[in-house]
């Protein structure tokens, strides 16, 4: 048995992260199932959180594991479930920044399901061709919305993609010390508590499965894929990403269902 994981925006889903009801393409399910058929593993790694793998699973028809929130919550078909949230200290520590320093950004963190937002009058609310409808649910910032010791299953900087590095950059120095940063789109800053990522969470669901990571496939197109990239030897990175995320795969490939029929043509061709 091999396992393949791929990231969701812009890999097994073919476009964008805007719309929240994206599908899999029809190749991309036929090459899933082709997979799992052929006696393998498929799991979903992504910056969304786990509980759309109910929704996935009804477009692939096959149980998944899911590496959810870049490898914050993990929910494998076993049942097993961990979870390393981010404190809302964080959150709220980031949102003050942003304000003193006039940042035309917006922090957001979910916790226990609902959205909270340091405020609605900077980017992403003030350009519509960015905007996340999700947000606008979000409850504004008051310290009564949480306490600092809690944990959230997401936290991060939604900010112009023109400024979007130098944010970033100046985020690493300020929490670089107990907090990960990583791009999932061109405005969108992950935040991720120091040591978790989505290559861990291959690394745990491998583990799980008594898998070496020479029999684990990967596959992603952004910044927060990167890890996977360098956690296994076998790694596809999406025609369309960026030349630098590019540069750290082993391979390229147009989708999901071309890496998974190369992969299947290996076995085809062992054996």
């Amino acid at each position: 048995m091999k396992l393949f994981v791929s990231d969701l925006d812009g890999t097994l889903f073919d476009e964008g992260i805007l719309d929240q009801d994206r599908r899999c393409s029809k190749k991309n399910i036929e090459a899933v199932q082709r997979w799992v058929h052929s006696g393998n593993r498929f799991a979903v790694a992504t910056a969304r959180p786990v509980h759309i793998r109910k929704m996935l699973e009804q477009q692939l028809k096959i149980q998944i594991d899911m590496i959810g929130g870049n490898g914050i919550e993990l929910l494998f078909v076993d049942g097993t479930h961990v979870f390393h949230g981010t404190s809302a200290k964080s959150f709220f520590d980031i949102a003050e920044w942003i304000s003193q320093n006039q940042i035309n950004a917006t922090a957001a963190m979910k916790m226990k399901g609902k959205w909270i937002v340091s405020g609605v009058d900077r980017f992403p609310f003030t350009d519509v061709k960015r905007y996340r409808t999700f947000l606008s649910e979000g409850i504004v910032l008051n310290r009564k919305v949480a306490d600092p010791d809690e944990l959230c299953s997401y936290l991060g900087v939604f900010v112009e993609p023109d400024t979007m590095s130098q944010v970033k950059e100046e985020l690493k120095l300020l929490f670089g010390k107990t907090l990960e940063f990583v791009s999932s789109d061109i405005d969108d800053i992950d935040i991720l508590p120091k040591g978790i990522s989505k290559g861990k969470g291959v690394c745990l669901l491998a583990q799980s499965l008594s898998l070496d990571l020479s029999d684990v496939i990967v596959a992603g197109d952004s910044e927060n894929d990167i890890s996977m990239f360098e956690a296994v030897e076998c790694s596809y990175c999406m025609a369309g990403a960026e030349k630098t995320v590019q540069m750290k795969a082993k391979m390229i490939a147009e989708s999901v269902a071309e890496a998974i029929d190369k992969e299947l043509k290996k076995e085809t061709d062992y054996m």
